[in-house]
This record gives C-alpha cells, sequence and structure tokens, in this order.
C-alpha cells in the first residue's frame, strides 16, 4: 500500500482532466527518484539511455531527484556519457514539485515492489519499468509499461510521453 497523500494527488490529477482525453495535466516529462547508490537503478538508467542514443541519435532528458553516496559518481558518468540528467537533490516523492511529472522511470532491478514506483501509480503517472520478477506486482496496472528490451524501453518512454495516464479504476 501507499500513503492516502499519493492517491490523493492521483485523483485531484484526474479531476484536472476531466472528460477531455488529449488534456495534459502534467507539465513535465521524465523523472527517477531514489538514493542515488548505483544498485538503485542508475547503472541501467545510464546504461538504457546510452543506448537509446546510439540508436536513435537524440537523448531522453530525465530529472533526478535523490542524494547517496554515488551522487558525485553518477553526474560524473551521466556527463561523461553526455546524457541529459540533471540532478535535483533528495525531496520527497509527494513534494508539489514533483507533481508535473508525467513519467516515472524505474529501471532498477534490484528493488523488490519498489515504493517509488507504487507512489507514481497512485499519483496517475506513467511507469516505465522493466519486465521483471521485481516489478510483476505492476503489470496489473494500465498506466505501467513494461519493457524487455533497449528497444522497447524506448518505444515505452516514447509512448508514454505522447499520451495520458489514465486515471486508477477502482479495481486498481
Amino acid at each position: 500500500g501507499v500513503s492516502p497523500a499519493f492517491l490523493d494527488v492521483g485523483k485531484e490529477r484526474a479531476l484536472l482532466a476531466g472528460d477531455d482525453p488529449t488534456h495534459s495535466v502534467f507539465k513535465k516529462g521524465l523523472y527517477f527518484i531514489g538514493k542515488v547508490v548505483w544498485g538503485k537503478g542508475y547503472t541501467e538508467l545510464v546504461d538504457l539511455l546510452t543506448k537509446h542514443e546510439a540508436r536513435v541519435g537524440h537523448n531522453f532528458h530525465v530529472d533526478i531527484f535523490g542524494s547517496g553516496a554515488d551522487l558525485p559518481a553518477v553526474r560524473e558518468e551521466a556527463e561523461r556519457r553526455h546524457l541529459d540528467l540533471k540532478f535535483f537533490g533528495a525531496r520527497d516523492h509527494a513534494d508539489a514539485s514533483i507533481r508535473d511529472y508525467k513519467v516515472f522511470v524505474n529501471p532498477s532491478l534490484s528493488d523488490v515492489v519498489a515504493t517509488t514506483t507504487a507512489e507514481a501509480i497512485a499519483m496517475g503517472k506513467f511507469v516505465v519499468c522493466a519486465d521483471h520478477p521485481s516489478n510483476r506486482f505492476f503489470s496489473n496496472f494500465r498506466n505501467c509499461l513494461m519493457y524487455r528490451s533497449e528497444q522497447e524501453f524506448t518505444e515505452c518512454v516514447d509512448k508514454a510521453l505522447a499520451s495520458e495516464p489514465e486515471p486508477l479504476t477502482a479495481e486498481e
């Protein structure tokens, strides 16, 4: 479960969107939130973004929220690879500054039922994550886009950026 505060954000976003499926209540694109240690998905993130750029010729911009022992190394590796990552430091996932993001990218293969993924889904966002046993729980949610390859990662992100997430159903 997640705090009701995250579900309240999702309900608020659904009300703002109203009946117009083309009206976006999300003004920002991709973000990742998590402790900045390589084992929390940063290795996978920089690898996926590097392969995406090599394949299609452009970067995805991703805003990063978190702090941790590996922050200098992750930042240095992102710069070395010319990735379009912007680091903002630690914030609570429910912080108002994060509500405008439409797509939570969580490439981690080590978190079992990641809390941040559940929170993003509760807030009515798209989640792009690996088709991996640690993410199976999330596969039942319409706004969870799972990838099995680097190509599918790009396809999932493109789909999320080009469309609007569905409000949670009562079952979800």
